[in-house]
């Protein structure tokens, strides 16, 4: 799990300047968490109550018109994802779902 964090931290470093005190203060807020293939880390309607770093992996960020899921975004390993407006407390309009890339092909693929 310390890979997990390191990696973050990495990434932090790529995107602002944070010294080690101020990560080590943080440091006890984070948490590594498992989101398997398929699994949702927000759907319409709810409220996501997290920013992710995505250490391994594929995402994608779709939103549902006439029952069909619209691909707006997928966002890939060492990057941040989440239903940002609803993070603000407001209802997400979009879902965002765990892939992997062959399910990605095989999707474009008919």
């Amino acid at each position: 799990m310390m890979i997990e964090i390191e990696n973050f931290r990495i990434y932090l470093n790529q995107v602002t300047s944070m010294d080690d005190q101020s990560f080590n203060i943080a440091k006890p807020y984070f948490q590594v968490e498992k989101i398997s293939k398929g699994d949702y880390l927000v759907t319409e309607g709810q409220k996501c109550n997290k920013i992710v770093y995505i250490n391994e992996g594929l995402f994608r960020i779709f939103y549902l018109k006439d029952g069909i899921e619209i691909n707006t975004c997928f966002c890939k390993e060492h990057s941040i994802i989440s239903s940002f407006k609803s993070f603000q407390h407001i209802a997400s309009y979009i879902g965002v779902s765990r892939e992997t890339l062959s399910r990605i092909r095989s999707q474009i693929r008919g």
